[in-house]
């Protein structure tokens, strides 16, 4: 049989666009990356920052396609409109279109000049402002800044493992764009992450002022992820996520809940069906509240692993969300 039930441990983010305010549009380019389709948004953490350096190429401004297009609408077919168009080249992109949600009106056009391999300038063509992208030379992204405002930027660092150990995100900060989010990131002597901190700072503070606001810690068994801990600055876990594996050794389930007092009792799981090839071909989540269905959302993916369609459904079974991606 080629179909299997589980869950992909290495999945890439669910994410490809995030919501434009219009006031920052540059900053709005970086945010793109980072679109989230489920209506369960909560603020960055590490370990999710950790994740787009790991599985997602658009973030290193990579790309398998030479056109993508999505179409967005609150949920019914007939009401789909372009959302973003992204042209590329050699793997590279070069042009990157949004539109405000539900209309035909561009919110930003932005083209890529590669100055060489490792320096990249985006010109939006709506107002002329750059932005300044900087890759290492095995083409990870190392920052990423607004050229009108220094202050607006992303700085990853990498150790000589090419692991990423330090994030200073002075753009999703969710207190305000006086402050940024700090990240750090440990890993074991097999090189496998095992804890995580996150901090808020405030803009032109020196590192050592930063304030931990939360931490990640990760649990192996026999060389695979068996459970990862949310928790407080104080130690106290918030959250819980627990992988479960087949006897051939790949993940079937991950099961998350927040864990009272700190949050009403919510949680989770994540299954998924293969195509034959190996490559992933549906993710069905479920949220609970209180053991009630609150959210489901359905990912399809086409059979070279790409995200082909997103349909979220509130508790009533009702489709609230549909994006379709078309790739050529």
């Amino acid at each position: 049989m080629c179909r299997f039930e589980g869950v992909w441990i290495n999945k890439p983010p669910s994410n490809l666009l995030i919501k434009i305010d219009s006031s920052s549009i540059m900053k709005g380019f970086f945010f793109s990356l980072f679109f989230l389709f489920s209506t369960q948004i909560i603020a960055q953490s590490a370990y999710d920052q950790w994740e787009k350096v790991q599985y997602d190429k658009e973030l290193h401004l990579s790309t398998d396609y030479k056109e993508k297009r999505i179409y967005s609408s609150k949920g019914a077919k007939e009401n789909l409109l372009l959302r973003q168009w992204r042209i590329a080249k050699k793997g590279r992109l070069l042009r990157d279109m949004v539109y405000k949600a539900n209309s035909t009106i561009v919110v930003y056009d932005l083209s890529m000049d590669y100055q060489t391999s490792n320096e990249v300038i985006g010109t939006n063509a709506l107002d002329s402002s750059k932005v300044t992208y900087s890759l290492t030379k095995e083409g990870k992204i190392r920052y990423y800044v607004n050229n009108r405002k220094s202050t607006m930027h992303i700085i990853y660092t990498y150790n000589d493992d090419g692991q990423l150990i330090r994030c200073k995100d002075c753009l999703n900060a969710p207190r305000g764009d006086e402050w940024c989010l700090y990240y750090t990131y440990a890993y074991n002597k097999a090189k496998q992450l095992v804890g995580t901190r996150t901090y808020n700072l405030k803009k032109n503070q020196a590192v050592e002022d930063k304030v931990l606001y939360a931490k990640d810690s990760l649990v192996y068994n026999n060389g695979q992820l068996s459970e990862r801990w949310a928790l407080m600055p104080t130690g106290e876990p918030v959250r819980k996520m627990v992988y479960h594996y087949d006897k051939k050794g790949r993940l079937e389930q991950v099961a998350g809940q927040l864990i009272p007092p700190y949050q009403v009792f919510r949680n989770y799981t994540v299954l998924y069906d293969y195509h034959c090839n190996g490559k992933i071909k549906k993710e069905r989540e479920s949220y609970y509240l209180e053991g009630a269905i609150e959210y489901r959302r359905i990912i399809n993916y086409d059979k070279k692993g790409r995200k082909k369609q997103q349909e979220g459904f509130n508790a009533q079974g009702e489709r609230t969300s549909l994006y379709v991606i078309k790739y050529k």
